[in-house]
Parts: C-alpha cells; structure tokens; sequence
C-alpha cells in the first residue's frame, strides 16, 4: 500500500504537504529554542542542570535523524499518543520533504476500541499503525506473530497476546513499498523518534527480530543514534527520546511527563504532586485494588495508608508521605495501575490534544 489515504487513512496529497512544510519551516527556530529548554521545576538539585545539558545533546542527536532518514516513524505509547506526539518534529520532517508514519505502540495495554478510536483519530492526519513490540529475553531469534489474520487485528488496533511482536510486517510493508515508489535503489533509511520510553528500541527489535538496540525501563537510556541494519533495502536509525515542554508540565508539577514515564522518579523535586494528579485521573476503586489500601478521602490520606501499608516511616514512626509517593510512582512507571486515555470527539474540537477521562480501565 502506499502512502496515501486510501490505503492508511493519512493525510494525502502534494498540496496539503506544502502548506504543512510552510509552518513548520516558519517554527523551526521556535522547536529548537523549546527542546533546548530545561525543566528546573521538575527536577532536583544537579539533575535540572544536567536535563538541559542533556537536551541540547539529544537535540543535536535528533537533527541527524531528520537529516539522514526518508522516513521518520514517530512511536507513540498508546495509552496516551496525544500526550507523547512530538508535533515539532513532525513539523520539521515535513519540511524537510521526509514522509512521517505514526506508529500505535503498547496496543496491548489498552482495550481494543479504546485503540481503534485513536487509530481513526491519528489517521485523519498521517498514516498511523498499531503495533506491539516483543517482550523477549533472548538476544536473537525474537518471535512474532504474522500471517493474515494477526495483520488484520493488528490494523484494527486489537492487541495479539503473548511475548512476540505484532506489527512489524505491516510497517516493513509500507517502508518497502515507499521505497519502490521513489525508486529509491538503495536502502531506505528510517528515522525511529518519539518520548522516552514509548517503545522505540523495542520496535527496533521487534523489527530486526533481535535485540540489535539496548533497552531499558529508565527513562533516557539511549544517549546517541543507533544503527540498525535491518536487510540490504531497510537501515534504522534509533533516535534518543526527547521531551518537548509545551508548558503542561510546569502547571502541573510534572504530573503529565511522569504519566508518560518521561523522567526519573528519583531526580523528581516533588513526588507529592504527581502523585496527586494521577489519583486525580485514575478512578479510586482500581487505585485501592491494585495499592491494597482502603477507601482514601484525598491524595494525602491516600499516601498516609500506601506508607503505613509498605512500611514507609519517618522519624517518630509517622507516615513518610515522599517516600510513599516515590513507591507509587515506581509502580506506575512499571505499568502497575491500568491507565488510557480517550481521544477528543467533536465537542472537544478535534485538536488531538486533549485527553478523555479513560484512565483507570480495568
């Protein structure tokens, strides 16, 4: 299939790409000045020194993959994709002439019509595919699920069980067929970017059926482009993540980049009020469930019992509510409490970034 909207559901037509090229060439210098940003309200002592060197290191990571890829396969963790969408890099990749694939990671967290609406969401403006990477251990020889039947699920956003990938030969078929009609003769070169920790390395090996690109739970963990070379028609390029600060965070405490386990909860200046915001999201019988504490008045009652609960004192052996909150978002960065988000309808005006109150989903 290629890439126009009959085939995926992007957005099609030569048109529509320049006038989108024009404003993202209009607001190049604006993205780089916000990456270059550092967060100083989230983050303690040294680590908001070190978050802004980082950044500016990882920007300069991210312009090689624009400039090196035909394609630029955005990852976007599926239980909030408009919350981890780098829509400055999509900006910038359309100016620069490169075709750019939103790519449904993490399908299998999430109920299957909660993934269909955002795949018939994203797809009114890219060509959006779900996907589940593989969660192997071995190094080599990683399954993945394949035939007709799991490639139809798999497009209609409805997660295929066990460790294997599910999605990968939908993408490769869409890269390989970009490439054919470019009469592209060499091998297509594609750009893997996203949030940190929505997936991309894991994609990656999905892909190569291998674990060709390091991973790991802890936010930042690839700190320079990896190369994979997938076969003699298709190289990957496996970006560093990095946040884009549309101004959420700070209003929040840091509540939204921490939904999107984008930063350390150890370099956090204030657990307390994430911690807030999630119990704000996620409907209190599921947080009772899975913390094993009773019915909570409010997110300090909440943290009082999740101490007492885990043994977490302080001097005089009253509750540590830092440390507790600390407990709890370890947890939520290890996929412990269910949560998703809704894509806006009609009345929300179909911005794409406003979420649904979906959290919570059993």
């Amino acid at each position: 299939a290629a890439f126009g909207r009959s085939s995926t559901g992007g957005a099609g037509g030569d048109a529509g790409l320049a006038a989108m090229a024009g404003d993202a060439a209009a607001r190049a210098s604006e993205w780089a000045d916000r990456a270059d940003a550092p967060a100083p309200y989230l983050l303690a002592g040294d680590a908001a020194k070190a978050a802004a060197q980082n950044r500016r290191a990882y920007y300069r990571q991210l312009r090689k993959v624009l400039d090196a890829a035909d394609i630029i396969v955005c990852v976007l963790d599926a239980r909030d994709p408009a919350g981890c969408r780098a829509r400055a890099v999509e900006r910038q990749a359309l100016a620069a002439g490169k075709r750019v694939v939103l790519l449904l990671n993490k399908i299998d967290l999430v109920p299957a019509d909660v993934a269909r609406a955002w795949l018939a969401h994203l797809r009114r403006e890219f060509p959006t595919l779900a996907f589940k990477a593989g969660t192997q251990e071995q190094r080599r020889n990683l399954s993945a699920a394949h035939g007709a039947r799991v490639g139809k699920a798999t497009r209609a956003g409805e997660a295929v069980t066990g460790a294997g990938a599910a999605g990968a030969e939908t993408l490769l078929q869409l890269v390989k067929n970009y490439a054919r009609n470019r009469g592209i003769k060499e091998a297509v070169t594609v750009g893997v970017v996203g949030y940190p920790n929505v997936g991309k390395s894991s994609v990656i090996n999905s892909l190569k059926r291998s674990r060709a690109a390091a991973v790991s739970p802890s936010p930042g963990f690839t700190k320079v482009v990896q190369e994979v070379t997938l076969d003699k028609k298709v190289k990957l390029l496996d970006c560093p993540g990095i946040i884009f600060d549309d101004g959420s965070a700070a209003a929040d405490g840091g509540a939204s980049l921490l939904l999107r386990n984008c930063i350390g909860v150890d370099t956090l200046a204030d657990p307390e009020t994430v911690v807030a915001a999630i119990v704000a999201r996620c409907a209190p019988a599921k947080l009772q469930e899975v913390f094993a504490v009773a019915a909570f008045a409010d997110c300090d009652d909440f943290l009082r019992q999740v101490a007492l609960k885990r043994g977490l004192l302080g001097g005089g052996g009253a509750p540590n509510a830092a440390a507790a909150a600390r407990a709890v978002l370890q947890d939520w960065n290890a996929g412990k409490v269910p949560f998703f988000t809704l894509p806006p309808t009609a009345d929300d005006g179909g911005s794409g970034g406003g979420a649904g109150g979906g959290a919570g989903g059993g």
